[in-house]
């Protein structure tokens, strides 16, 4: 309502009174989410869609909400930026010596939940990897019989990695779903078979 008639502090204070927004639904966190974009709120404004992303994974929409808001506000937001060591919101990826790959997330929240790849600030794995960069190799297991050292290949932040796995998953997640739309091309293939495909797309979201 303040938005409308033109009184942006007002609306900017009324923003300061919702409190908890873990109450709130989908829907009713994206208006909260439109209403922060437009004051410019935008860290303010991925942490909610963050946080309605991973309470309701279930749900098509909520991941096309994330992934629209990163798309708006990419380079306006800190939080999406790169950073140089382990830390707090990273997403860290690991190779062990076979090549295979695992991400843990370093997450400040009570509710971390190691089988979606959190861990706790507090947990002694986070401990081992904040400081950590790119290329530094770390024993995480510990096991005094048989050392195996694992690789960092790879830091982000928690909200980025959050915008990729959507990005690349969402199809696979919600098959048939309208909002987003994927396809393979081949780089040497038919140029006019890339804009078939790209032309299909466009006209099936008119």
């Amino acid at each position: 309502i303040f938005m409308r008639g033109g009184n942006a502090p007002e609306a900017e204070r009324a923003m300061e009174d919702i409190i908890d927004t873990d109450l709130l639904g989908v829907q009713y966190r994206k208006q909260v989410i439109g209403l922060l974009v437009s004051l410019e709120k935008f860290a303010p404004a991925l942490r909610i869609a963050y946080e309605a992303r991973r309470k309701y994974f279930n749900e098509a929409e909520a991941h096309l909400i994330y992934i629209q808001l990163v798309l708006s506000c990419s380079e306006r937001s800190d939080l999406l930026s790169v950073p140089t060591a382990v830390a707090l919101d990273s997403a860290v990826t690991l190779a062990d010596q076979s090549g295979a790959k695992l991400f843990y997330i370093i997450d400040d929240r009570k509710d971390a939940d190691p089988l979606k790849g959190e861990f706790n600030s507090t947990h002694e794995i986070s401990k081992r990897l904040i400081g950590k960069k790119v290329n530094d190799e770390i024993d995480l297991k510990q096991n005094p019989i048989d050392p195996q050292l694992e690789r960092i290949t790879e830091i982000k932040s928690k909200y980025t990695y959050a915008f990729q796995y959507s990005l690349e998953n969402f199809e696979r997640l919600f098959p048939g779903y309208p909002g987003i739309h994927g396809f393979k091309t081949d780089p040497h293939g038919d140029a006019t078979k890339f804009k078939d495909k790209l032309l299909t797309i466009l006209e099936s979201t008119n």
